[in-house]
């Protein structure tokens, strides 16, 4: 019913429906059709699909809404539509007002107004108790702040400096966070337990013997149009299953050595997340891409990572894969090592080659992070003489950490006055 969702085949997914099958069952991820739906911003599907299911809020293993995919994918109207039936948004507080902050920090207005719009509270601090209106200030995102004002942002809301959002900038975030590490922060929540870390087996999943049966049964019609559509997302539940002699059996007959399915995940990420090392080696010996990345943005190595199998982590290092993550999220995966004091995971992953210089839109870095918030098994470990050439390779880390941290460089502004904008909005 996802690869249908995905297709746009409203014609074969209502006779599923009529016959009734359950709009509400879940793949390997956990995922709807409703959530493929509206990640394809199929409206006429996602409308039919809401005849039938009953849960317009369903997340999938790593805490999606259909809300959530929507925004996620710039499908606003979508977002709009489901918003407006009661969909919302499950992401945690620190999460979601990290995405605001960056979008405020990119100057991407059209995304803030639509999260905004669909349920997005504008008062969500992150791990420094910076909510997007500390960030308006700071970025001189002046459209940010007349929008973050209109949907009831707070500006008397502190920071964890005890800084409001006209008084705080980039600057004085870094010197206070260098001259007050005694100050700590409440416990972060991250929520890491919806992470792709955290990959759980539907309860619905079919067992080792149906799977194989259905794959085989699959390549032996002439239905070239049903094996495309769903032989992808079948090999991906036969890599999370472990089911091995089905895919060596399979693997050699793909056209394409990376079938991936509605999600753009494909059996070497299933197999990374379950640990299946022998699956892993069969994939990749049949010429499968090492850094293919999801809907989600993940690769196959962050995957692995994320799971802490370490095995499958060096057998892809040993092919040339890399982890291929992205500034945000590098950065919400280091602070969220410091917050827990998770010593092994931060090793795995800076073994893994992550980029421990990237900094946040306050110009924070994980080594900060780790002196502020008291982490001293992390913050001895970043110390270490093991990375001693990274640290010295970036220059404003590690060796200088006893000194302030160098914020970006912004030009003197002068902030629109946050009661004058109240006032007006107030007129309108």
């Amino acid at each position: 019913m996802c690869s249908y969702a995905s297709k746009d085949e409203r014609k074969k997914l209502n006779t599923l429906l009529f016959y009734n099958a359950n709009p509400n069952n879940r793949d390997y991820d956990g995922r709807t059709p409703l959530h493929i739906a509206a990640a394809e911003n199929r409206v006429e599907v996602t409308s039919l699909l809401l005849k039938y299911a009953n849960d317009i809020n369903a997340q999938d293993n790593f805490g999606n809404t259909a809300v959530m995919e929507a925004l996620r994918c710039g499908h606003y109207e979508m977002a709009e539509y489901l918003h407006s039936l009661g969909g919302c948004i499950s992401m945690p507080s620190e999460k979601l007002a990290a995405k605001l902050c960056y979008f405020v920090a990119k100057g991407d207005n059209k995304s803030l107004y639509n999260w905004l719009k669909c349920g997005a509270s504008p008062n969500v601090a992150d791990y420094d108790e910076r909510t997007p209106l500390h960030l308006s200030y700071a970025c001189d995102n002046k459209g940010a702040l007349e929008l973050l004002v209109k949907f009831g942002a707070n500006g008397e809301k502190k920071d964890r400096w005890g800084q409001t959002p006209m008084q705080g900038d980039h600057t004085v975030v870094l010197e206070l966070a260098a001259k007050a590490p005694e100050q700590r922060k409440r416990p972060l929540n991250l929520n890491m337990s919806n992470s792709r870390s955290n990959m759980k087996k539907s309860p619905d999943a079919a067992d080792h013997d149906l799977i194989a049966a259905v794959i085989l049964a699959l390549l032996g019609s002439e239905d070239r149009e049903h094996i495309d559509m769903l032989l992808p997302s079948l090999l991906c539940e036969a890599a999370q299953a472990g089911c091995d002699d089905i895919i060596r059996e399979v693997i050699h007959q793909l056209d394409d050595p990376n079938p991936g399915d509605y999600d753009g995940r494909t059996p070497l990420h299933l197999a990374c997340e379950t640990g299946n090392l022998q699956i892993v080696r069969m994939i990749t010996k049949n010429g499968a891409e090492l850094d293919c990345k999801d809907r989600f943005g993940v690769s196959p190595l962050c995957s692995a990572t994320l799971a802490g199998h370490t095995e499958v982590c060096h057998f892809l290092r040993e092919k040339g894969a890399t982890l291929n993550m992205t500034n945000e999220a590098t950065i919400e995966l280091l602070f969220w090592t410091v917050h827990t004091n998770d010593i092994d995971l931060l090793e795995l992953v800076v073994l893994n080659g992550i980029d421990l210089t990237c900094r946040d839109y306050d110009g924070r870095s994980v080594f900060g992070q780790a002196k502020d918030v008291g982490s001293k098994g992390i913050l001895n470990y970043l110390m270490s003489d093991e990375l001693k050439d990274i640290r010295e390779y970036d220059g404003q880390l590690g060796a200088k950490i006893e000194q302030d941290e160098t914020p970006p460089q912004y030009e003197e502004i002068t902030a629109p006055d946050y009661d004058e904008i109240t006032r007006a909005d107030s007129q309108c």
